[in-house]
């Protein structure tokens, strides 16, 4: 399979990758048996002897990969578009069955990562895969959006009945997920649709019976049905939704089926009508969840795997409205739930308390969710000042009345739009292990 006029020297990593490090043209490399560091152009960096050439079934060289490796890798990939990728993993072979092309453990191990910086450069547009997107802070980084409405309206691409609810759709994969509700006197369901992000098609639909009661009906008849409000949240082959009623449930992103589901008003002791809007999240193997369960179960987290619960915390009012989120302070990572009862700092891998702030507000003030930016956490109108070395934090400052500040630091009183407190210094450290059980 060669032609002649095959390159020997193969570079590793890519050699317009290694341009993007460049200055004034060259490379600052390090020397590791002479020990000193030297400038050196990409083009003689990295560089291997048939790195991309493999034998195929019948002992023959193949030299094509290099060179669509080289087409396929080009600065101006689009990165919706993977044409090149196809082509180039056509090419090789992997996307042919048996092929027959032989690789050794070296050029095997060097080709995956090659492939590793190729898909990097080559991810699709950005998903949003829970409540406020993917970092949970409602920030959108694509590029090129437009500035301002065209006077005819924003085109529509396509459009799919529902029923009702107030969740968030989320996009992952290349599908979008919503949650809606069905009633048919005297029976209900929530359900959770699958719909291809391009074309609008219907993929699958999970239906799961709940109990909404008479008072759902009747509200269908007035026209304002009810239906569940948390937004789902999608992470690899997996969604997890939460209903109305407490039904949390872990389903097959790709097909609809479920993997497990837990009925959390009889599991943690939920009021009738929970009517539960706060947002799941996920940390590192746990999903949890706000729900105001009884025993100290206000919040829960679960083996996002199995749906066994891993630890429980707070013994807070039974509504808690506010979606939690997970931040790095303080040298840890903070679990921060607002509840109409106090601010919490939880551990989000044991569910112990690292700081607590009472602030005893109505149930239906406690919705907002939390802000958090450099060492600044903003709970509605009470901004919190993060210690950077251990996670604690203090007050930073108050809304202002009649342009005066309103309010002071330490054990005097003070009060916002939100509630009234006299007593501790706020934002203490605590380390109650009662507000916690593994």
């Amino acid at each position: 399979m060669s032609n002649g006029n095959n390159p020997k020297r193969h570079h590793f990593p890519p050699e317009f990758y290694l341009n993007g490090f460049t200055r004034d043209g060259l490379l600052w490399l390090y020397d590791r048996e002479r020990k000193q560091y030297r400038r050196q152009a990409p083009h003689n960096t990295a560089i291997t002897g048939h790195c991309y050439a493999f034998e195929n079934e019948k002992g023959e060289k193949d030299y094509s990969v290099g060179p669509r490796l080289i087409r396929a890798c080009r600065p101006t990939v689009n990165r919706r578009k993977f044409s090149q990728m196809n082509f180039f993993l056509r090419g090789t072979g992997f996307l042919r069955t048996g092929a027959g092309v032989r690789l050794s453990n070296h050029k095997m191990a060097r080709l995956t990562a090659a492939l590793g910086l190729l898909l990097s450069m080559s991810i699709p547009a950005e998903d949003w895969p829970q409540f406020r997107g993917p970092n949970r802070d409602s920030v959108w980084n694509e590029t090129g959006i437009l500035q301002t409405f065209p006077a005819e309206g924003l085109k529509v691409c396509w459009r799919a009945p529902v029923g009702a609810g107030v969740s968030s759709p989320v996009v992952a994969g290349g599908r979008v997920y919503v949650t809606d509700s069905k009633l048919e006197k005297p029976k209900a369901w929530e359900r959770v649709h699958c719909f291809d992000e391009k074309s609008g098609k219907p993929l699958w639909t999970f239906s799961d019976e709940v109990n909404y009661g008479e008072g759902a009906f009747h509200q269908q008849e007035q026209g304002s049905p009810s239906g569940p409000c948390p937004t789902p949240i999608v992470e690899g082959r997996r969604v997890f939704t939460l209903g109305a009623t407490g039904h949390l449930l872990c389903l097959e992103a790709r097909k609809g089926r479920a993997v497990w589901k837990r009925i959390l008003s009889e599991d943690y002791a939920l009021i009738e009508s929970p009517n539960l809007t706060s947002c799941p999240l996920i940390e590192g193997g746990l999903l949890i969840v706000v729900i105001g369960g009884k025993p100290g179960a206000c919040v829960v987290a679960f083996d996002k795997r199995t749906g066994k619960e891993f630890w429980r915390a707070l013994d807070d009012p039974p509504r808690a409205f506010s979606s939690p989120i997970v931040i790095s302070a303080g040298g840890k990572r903070q679990l921060i739930v607002w509840t109409p009862k106090a601010v919490t700092s939880l551990n989000p891998a044991t569910g112990r308390t690292w700081w607590r702030e009472a602030l005893v507000t109505r149930e239906d003030y406690a919705v907002a969710t939390p802000v958090f930016h450099g060492d600044l956490l903003l709970v509605s109108g009470l901004m919190f000042q993060l210690d950077r070395n251990q996670p604690s934090a203090s007050r930073a400052c108050v809304r202002r009345k009649n342009g005066r500040p309103f309010g002071v630091s330490g054990s005097a009183h003070w009060q916002t739009g939100l509630g009234n407190r006299q007593g501790d210094r706020p934002g203490q450290r605590r380390d109650d292990s009662s507000d916690a059980q593994r």
